[in-house]
């Protein structure tokens, strides 16, 4: 998985938007891997 990895190069239509290790992207404002994250986290059920 992403989150194992040391490094990551986020690319954003061919073009590279983001890069570091995985959990200091994770506390970027506005992070576009963090976005992606958000999205594939299951979602509670109430």
């Amino acid at each position: 998985t992403t989150q194992k990895a040391d490094f990551l190069l986020v690319l954003d239509k061919g073009c590279i938007v983001e890069r570091g290790r995985p959990e200091e992207i994770l506390e970027q404002p506005n992070s576009r891997y963090a976005q992606l994250f958000a999205d594939e986290k299951p979602k509670e059920s109430v």
